[in-house]
């Protein structure tokens, strides 16, 4: 009689209540019974283990850090740059911060998609900007007001409260102006398929190769017998592949070949880093470093010059003296 060599739950072993396997919400409910996996919301640290969504990140945090923030000033109908002013300082060379201009937006980009938004309190002397100090958008709790038109909120770090001025603020998806969505929370299906296919492919690799199967017995073993067969099995699977089991005479070990669940996973890795950079607006091939011209020109209007117009209104906002905001404006490239 066949005896289970894994305790796994297949396809068939999964609830009747579960939604359909041909779905999304299917696909994520079936590897987390392969992997006993959650099926909780990802956090920041397992969403970057998706070499597709680090891969993204990484590529529009690198684009923006390398265009240089400009200051432009209105004058008489025409609009000259302004070149000296120290902001242009801190927002493209030194932020007075820890952290230079490149690791200044890298960091507020990573947050912008990955957390509630990327934050930066705004130090200074009177009307004088003096430095940007990056803060990890888990430091911050937002206290809003209750009004649904004239919103309100404070900004708390370390239980100080700072007023919505005080911070630089970017934003992705917001409707309060104080906190963003991430992507991680808008998309969470797509991110737990691939994130899940990762771990399920981590524990085929983790087997050591041995193949699954079932063994047979001729003849009914004792429980005894059962318990000793289960422990010898459990310590074959563990990654040593030094470790060995011998069938006794009666016991018989027959393979079983991939699911198909498993094979379609195979299958479908290139796929769900498509979909995944569909979330970023970014084409696949330009990950890949196969994009043509066509591909990248889409990712940088669609992926890129998105977050740069976000950045700019929020300088806009944050960055500029009330006086200021009638003649002069921040761009992230030259103004036609």
């Amino acid at each position: 009689m066949p005896l289970f060599a894994r305790k796994e739950r297949r396809t068939e072993e999964i609830a009747e209540d579960s939604p359909p396997i041909g779905t999304e919400a299917g696909m994520v409910t079936l590897l987390q019974a392969l992997t006993g996996a959650s099926g909780k919301q990802l956090t920041r640290a397992e969403a970057l283990n998706i070499p597709s969504v680090q891969s993204c990140v990484n590529f529009v945090a690198g684009m923006v850090s390398m265009l240089p923030i400009k200051l432009y000033e209105e004058k008489d109908g025409k609009t000259e740059e302004v070149r000296e002013d120290p902001r242009l300082r801190l927002l493209n060379d030194d932020t007075g911060d820890t952290l230079d201009a490149v690791q200044f937006w890298r960091a507020l980009i990573a947050d912008y998609y990955l957390g509630k938004g990327g934050y930066a309190y705004i130090r200074k002397a009177r009307n004088a900007f003096q430095s940007l100090h990056y803060v990890s958008e888990g430091s911050i709790a937002i206290n809003e007001n209750n009004d649904p038109i004239f919103k309100d909120f404070d900004i708390q770090v370390n239980g100080a409260a700072y007023k919505p001025f005080d911070f630089l603020k970017v934003l992705r998806n917001t409707t309060n102006g104080a906190s963003g969505k991430s992507i991680i929370e808008e998309s969470p299906l797509v991110l737990r398929v691939a994130y899940h296919s990762l771990a399920f492919e981590e524990n085929l690799v983790r087997e050591g190769g041995n193949k699954k199967g079932f063994v047979k017995s001729a003849k009914k073993l004792s429980e005894e017998a059962m318990d000793v067969l289960k422990a010898a099995w459990a310590n074959l699977y563990q990654n040593n592949r030094k470790r060995v089991m011998i069938l006794n005479d009666g016991l018989d070990f027959q393979e079983t070949s991939n699911s198909s669940v498993e094979m379609q996973l195979n299958e479908n890795k290139s796929a769900n880093a498509a979909e995944i950079c569909k979330l970023f607006n970014i084409a696949a091939n330009v990950i890949s470093g196969k994009a043509t011209q066509d591909e990248f020109s889409y990712t940088c209007k669609a992926g890129v010059i998105p977050v740069l117009r976000a950045i700019e209104c929020a300088l806009n906002r944050d960055m500029l003296l009330e006086k200021e905001k009638q003649s002069i404006f921040y761009a992230g490239f030259k103004k036609a």
